[in-house]
């Protein structure tokens, strides 16, 4: 090839790896993409990893382009989408957590006990040691032997934090030891009788009777009763001998 028709008139081998750079100029004479990650090693010399500038980090015969944990050599062995260089516990999904303590069943050494081995004697179905097993405890972490339940809600007295099972939580109840089976204010935790005593010293009949038709209308309006059964219970009041002389 005659110098003035040649495109590299000095170098025999022209341009090998056809990027326009004559192999004599060329950092990288058989890399087209010239070290296109960074890495200083053109991809000739790093077979497999040209496009990863820490060339397979983790040694696991995966270059980072196609490695999904880079950092990770077993690759996320759990298979729980979190590699093991910043999984909690590479031995199994770290979203299984039977007890809620935090620690993921596969590495729990008490995996369906909250309190894990807290007193050394290894795992046990009790986790408050009140002598009742967990299946059959209304209060699994507050000791409560006698198993007491006032309002026979499922939840022992120990951890109810409703005691009279009105719907209201001790917190924001006004009104507790609801007979079971009265609508109440949710408001308030307070029934039309508990709100309305009969046995107040009403002022007069027609005091009482405003008291319901407030509490009836409170109730009302907070969806517990209907327009027809307000107006039935401030019926009823008018019609009773409450707060009469």
């Amino acid at each position: 090839m005659p110098d003035d028709c040649d495109s590299c008139p000095v170098d025999a081998s022209n341009d090998s790896d056809g990027d326009t750079s004559c192999d004599s100029d060329d950092i990288c004479p058989l890399d087209p993409e010239d070290d296109a990650d960074g890495d200083d090693v053109c991809a000739d010399d790093e077979p497999g990893c040209a496009l990863d500038p820490d060339n397979d980090l983790d040694g696991d015969g995966v270059c980072a382009p196609t490695d999904i944990c880079p950092d990770d050599a077993q690759n996320d062995a759990d298979g729980d989408g979190v590699c093991g260089n910043a999984d909690a516990c590479a031995a199994g999904d770290d979203g299984d957590d039977l007890d809620g303590d935090g620690v993921a069943d596969a590495c729990d050494t008490c995996p369906d006990d909250y309190y894990g081995d807290s007193d050394a004697d290894a795992c046990e179905p009790d986790a408050d040691d009140d002598n009742v097993v967990d299946d059959d405890d209304n209060c699994v972490y507050v000791v409560n032997a006698d198993q007491a339940d006032d309002d026979d809600d499922g939840t022992g007295d120990a951890c109810d934090d409703d005691d009279d099972g009105d719907g209201v939580g001790d917190g924001g109840d006004q009104c507790t030891g609801t007979p079971e089976g009265e609508d109440v204010d949710p408001s308030n935790g307070c029934s039309i009788n508990q709100t309305c005593p009969t046995a107040s010293a009403w002022k007069n009949h027609g005091a009482y009777v405003v008291c319901v038709e407030r509490a009836a209308k409170a109730l009302m309006k907070a969806g517990v009763i209907t327009g027809a059964e307000k107006g039935a219970i401030v019926a009823a009041a008018g019609a009773s001998d409450v707060g009469k002389k």
